[in-house]
């Protein structure tokens, strides 16, 4: 589940507002009721099983206090109104509302957006005007490419970066930057130092960012099948299965 702000509009340019309505997430308390605690918060952009992963430098430990002071040193008066715009997938329904009561105990006033996928992809697409939308999404299905894994939100061409704008700040320039330094590294050590950098400036920027990250379920009949193995991405490796009974 990731939540994504538009910094489009004022106040959530502001990355101190972005990333005070971060620490006013209980992403514990989230994961409990909507996924029966089978997740574990964002600690970096990447799920701690990728082999790219590394703990970002910026936290987002549950702190309404913490968040309290951040809105009040970005000079931001509460109540604030947030819309929150998100699909109607069955958990993202109840996540949401975790999200809505740690935002309203700091000051917010959140009105919850809930509509079909389809109307949700499109109202992006049209640049609705939320100032934030919670998002479920995997790109390791195409692999585990950092560089892809980060695009597939972060390109000026992804599903959020035309919606909020944030592809046309100075920030955003100096993310591809470093982004295509990793790539450009030709020692392993050099590209994992400069992906480690971008992904402390993606998680501190706080514009595209999970709130926890979900474990995948596979499932097969070992009396019926051996040599399964499940894999951390959607879907479960055959190369060595034999079938043991009809």
């Amino acid at each position: 589940l990731g939540l994504a702000f538009n910094t489009s509009k004022a106040p959530f340019n502001d990355k101190r507002v972005r990333q005070a309505l971060r620490m006013a997430i209980d992403s514990k308390k989230l994961i409990d009721v909507s996924i029966s605690g089978q997740g574990t918060p964002a600690t970096s952009f990447l799920q701690e099983s990728s082999p790219y992963y590394n703990k970002a430098a910026m936290q987002y430990s549950y702190n309404p206090e913490k968040a309290k002071e951040l809105l009040k040193e970005a000079g931001v008066k509460t109540p604030i109104q947030v819309t929150l715009m998100s699909s109607n997938i069955s958990w993202t329904k109840v996540a949401v509302n975790t999200i809505k009561e740690g935002w309203d105990a700091i000051g917010v006033t959140t009105t919850l957006d809930v509509v079909e996928t389809a109307q949700f992809n499109s109202r992006l697409a049209a640049g609705d005007p939320a100032d934030a939308v919670t998002f479920s999404g995997n790109p390791n299905q195409f692999g585990q490419d950092p560089d892809l894994n980060i695009r597939w939100f972060y390109s000026p061409t992804s599903q959020f970066m035309p919606w909020n704008k944030w592809s046309d700040t100075a920030e955003y320039k100096a993310l591809d930057t470093q982004l295509l330094e990793a790539m450009k590294a030709t020692s392993q050590s050099d590209a994992t130092a400069g992906m480690n950098k971008a992904l402390d400036i993606i998680a501190d920027e706080a514009v595209v960012y999970p709130v926890m990250h979900m474990k995948l379920f596979t499932a097969w009949d070992p009396k019926k099948l051996s040599g399964v193995q499940a894999l951390d991405i959607p879907g479960v490796n055959l190369l060595n299965a034999k079938r043991l009974a009809p």
